[in-house]
């Protein structure tokens, strides 16, 4: 009986483990949450950066859940007092027999395993720079930089600003712009496969190759335009430098929320400030707001606010569907580059951007609601984290 009652208890897990897969990956959810706590296993999941509780198991189950998760991607089950971390490729009929890359940490807690499984959806198609929502200054100055031969180009914000997303379209674009022109990414991971586009993959799946590592040695391949995931600490910002100085375009991301705040954390890297404003060409910094759902947004009669959220099966009543960056952007101009040089602070840098004219996070922000694609509560949060 007791072995009944073991199969029977895995079985379930593996159930609820694919149904929970299954509904992540129809509503394009970025991660799933198995978190433990003194009343069992809570399940998560974070559709449009919101996380939304969905299910509640007994601790007995939560741990065959956990155990189900570990087994998939590969990780030791007899060694759950230990951060561990794995990949899988998941599919099912319901899901349309696509595979699904994910990636499947856990970490030990008081109340047991936690694990969070992060999809890697992929495209179906590259955004159009045009599709991705930007205001008219930003999309500008994006594709006018695509036709720069050598300097370095960033994206700024913090994880899950849609950092990722902006590169693929980028290149995307120059690949239609400058036909015949070398491209090659270093990526960690590779989340989308792009046509006309050499991938290089890095980090643990790839026998621990490094950007600073990959970066030296591509090159040497005769590239035009360089991606790198991310500029993350010193070595690789001077390469990227040293790239970027000798006929090369570079583009990147950096962990930062601002223009400002990208170009002081490039000069912590040790980058001095003469070389950077020689090699930066822009940086566009961004942020995710969630999108008013089209089908049941509400009119109001505030000119400045025109509709507000309602909630209808089609956005899972929470009134949003999809989301739009929040965006600032600027190029290498004579007042910008005097305040790089001069050692200014973030307020300095941005008086000087202002008297370029250029929209800050906090105009674009309320252009959004203004316009009617998003609302005032969903901007308040970004606006405080800029005061």
């Amino acid at each position: 009986m007791a072995r009944d009652s073991e199969a029977t208890d895995q079985e379930n897990a593996g159930q609820i483990v694919d149904l929970w897969l299954d509904r992540s990956i129809q509503v394009k959810a970025s991660d799933l949450h198995f978190e433990p706590d003194a009343e069992g296993l809570a399940v998560k999941i974070r559709i449009d950066g919101i996380l939304h509780l969905v299910k509640r198991v007994n601790q007995e189950l939560g741990k065959q859940i956990i155990s189900r998760l570990m087994v998939m991607a590969s990780l030791h089950t007899h060694l759950q007092k230990k951060p561990q971390e794995g990949r899988a490729d998941y599919s099912s009929s319901r899901t349309g027999g696509k595979p699904i890359n994910m990636r499947v940490s856990t970490f030990p807690t008081v109340w047991g395993t936690r694990a969070v499984v992060r999809f890697f959806h992929g495209l179906e198609r590259i955004p159009q720079l045009d599709q991705l929502g930007y205001n008219d200054k930003t999309l500008e100055l994006l594709k006018k930089m695509a036709y720069q031969t050598q300097g370095m180009i960033l994206i700024a914000g913090p994880a899950g600003s849609g950092k990722t997303t902006t590169i693929y379209s980028f290149l995307h674009h120059i690949l239609g712009a400058r036909p015949g022109c070398s491209v090659i990414s270093i990526e960690d991971p590779v989340e989308y496969s792009v046509e006309g586009i050499t991938q290089v993959q890095i980090g643990q799946y790839a026998g621990g190759l490094t950007y600073k590592d990959a970066l030296k040695s591509l090159l040497r391949q005769d590239p035009q335009v360089v991606a790198i995931g991310e500029v993350r600490d010193p070595d690789t910002a001077a390469i990227v430098l040293e790239a970027a100085l000798t006929g090369h375009l570079l583009i990147s991301t950096i962990h930062s929320p601002t223009v400002a705040g990208a170009v002081l954390r490039l000069v912590d890297m040790g980058l001095a400030p003469y070389q950077l404003t020689g090699a930066l060409t822009g940086i566009v910094a961004q942020r995710l707001v969630r999108r008013l759902c089209t089908n049941c947004r509400v009119a109001t009669n505030d000119p400045n606010e025109p509709y507000v959220s309602g909630g209808c099966t089609k956005c899972f009543k929470t009134g949003y569907r999809g989301r739009i960056p929040v965006a600032e952007a600027a190029h290498m101009t004579k007042s910008f580059r005097q305040a790089i040089i001069q050692g200014q602070d973030v307020s300095g840098i941005q008086a000087a951007l202002k008297a370029d004219g250029l929209p800050t996070l906090r105009e674009d922000a309320h252009r959004l609601v203004r316009s009617g694609i998003t609302s005032s509560n969903q901007v308040t949060e970004l606006l405080h984290s800029l005061e």
